[in-house]
């Protein structure tokens, strides 16, 4: 997916409060994994862009079952998202 359609799609979530699946490219593997989530922010940190997103779909950590947790995403790794045009009532306020 063009990156440019990556960033547009998030920026639409973003602004409209609306569920978005992503999939993205795991750093320590490299292994594609996609999630559900509630995007809230797109910012630069140390020259990196990252999405942070509550993930509804969560991970399992090993004595902790499944989490779902807010979770930074950088953009980069986001090989596609799409809206699944849902809305939900955001969790937390960004700065």
């Amino acid at each position: 997916m063009n990156k440019n359609r990556v960033v547009d799609i998030i920026t639409e979530c973003v602004a409209n409060n609306q569920l978005m699946s992503l999939t993205y490219k795991r750093e320590r593997d490299k292994k594609q994994i996609t999630r559900m989530v509630e995007p809230y922010e797109v910012k630069e940190v140390e020259g990196y862009w990252y999405l942070y997103a509550h993930d509804t779909t969560g991970g399992y950590k090993k004595g902790q079952g499944r989490t779902r947790t807010t979770k930074s995403f950088i953009l980069e790794n986001i090989v596609s998202v799409r809206n699944v045009n849902r809305d939900f009532i955001p969790r937390y306020q960004t700065l």
